[in-house]
């Protein structure tokens, strides 16, 4: 008698788990499809802002080299130009081309120090 009663509780208790499984199972397959395409949508927004910033942080870098360029073309300029100044005049061109590498050095040691995000 207390076997019967074993096996009809297992048997009553296995029935409920796999019926419990079962119905789960159907019923979180229900669920998923608003949940799935608001992660789909999540992600993609996620994709999409890793690559824009990946994008925005390639021109900033970009922008870094070539006023690096730029500060390394006009040092040459700035070179040449007193070269060819007399000792006791500087021209005003030599003033402003200073003051134009002294603000672009300036920006330069600026996003340095920032970073580039």
């Amino acid at each position: 008698m207390i076997v019967l009663v074993s096996l009809a509780f297992r048997t009553v208790v296995l029935s409920a788990l796999l019926f419990g499984f079962i119905f789960g199972q159907s019923r979180s397959q229900k669920v998923p499809t608003f949940v799935s395409s608001t992660l789909s949508r999540e992600l993609l927004r996620a994709n999409q802002k890793a690559k824009m910033k990946t994008k925005r942080l390639q021109q900033a870098f970009q922008q870094f080299k070539n006023d690096s360029q730029r500060l390394f073309v006009g040092s040459g300029e700035l070179k040449e130009m007193i070269q060819k100044s007399n000792p006791h005049t500087y021209s005003i061109g030599i003033i402003k081309k200073a003051r134009e590498l002294e603000k672009l050095a300036k920006k330069i040691k600026n996003r340095a120090k920032r970073g580039f995000d």
